[in-house]
């Protein structure tokens, strides 16, 4: 028996909560990069200054289209699609789609209702225009405890997009990231200087043994 796909907006989903079928062929763009080439007058080609500012590129929003129905002959059909067009349409909410279950993406949604004809289908065409970035639906969160020796080191695996952890440590310490070390007193904070790229981010944390340590961030990709 085929597996019945949903999709969630928000914290309800199309068919659980609203009995609205997602019709195949979703359509979900990349995002375009945000690149800024300068005619050389004086050699071949460009120069590319599309990571000067910040390091690293950045991406333009990125467009969702897609297709919910409903068959008229189900009792209800105009409630359920009234209910789901108040619910969704204008507004900023996460939308978790079945080829990425452990992921939402955020934007902002409309929804038109079509009542015609359609073979006995009411339909709902609804589209998007979404953050580049889809986001893990779990904070990931590493904790451990500062060792006898007084100093623990962590590696801390990112995703494509470039994020700000929290830390939260039960007493005053410090931190040690890409060669600078900052001194923090206990609680949970954020540090300005420390961002997690794509891959490996070891970091040390000096503090007096028996220490706990954890800290979460939120990770993104394309």
């Amino acid at each position: 028996m085929p597996t019945i796909i949903d999709i969630k907006f928000g914290d309800k989903w199309a068919l659980q909560n609203y009995g609205l079928y997602l019709s195949p062929g979703i359509v979900l763009e990349d995002p375009e990069p945000r690149t800024d080439l300068i005619d050389n007058p004086a050699g071949d080609g460009s120069i590319d200054v599309s990571e000067a500012l910040t390091g690293e590129i950045r991406y333009k929003d990125r467009n969702i289209e897609l297709t919910l129905a409903k068959p008229k002959y189900e009792k209800g059909w105009q409630s359920s699609l009234s209910s789901f067009v108040n619910d969704v349409h204008g507004r900023r909410i996460d939308v978790v789609l079945p080829l990425y279950p452990d992921y939402h993406f955020v934007g902002r949604l409309r929804a038109v209702a079509d009542f015609r004809g359609n073979k006995g289908l009411s339909i709902i065409s609804v589209t998007g225009v979404m953050e580049p970035y889809r986001y893990k639906n779990e904070l990931t969160k590493v904790s451990a405890t500062v060792p006898d020796s007084g100093s623990l080191t962590l590696n801390l695996v990112n995703e494509r997009m470039t994020t700000l952890p929290t830390f939260t440590i039960s007493a005053d310490s410090q931190i040690t990231f890409n060669a600078t070390t900052y001194s923090h007193i206990k609680g949970t904070f954020t540090l300005a200087n420390v961002f997690l790229t794509q891959g490996d981010n070891p970091i040390t944390i000096k503090a007096t043994a028996g220490t706990k340590v954890t800290i979460t961030y939120q990770e993104g990709a394309l």
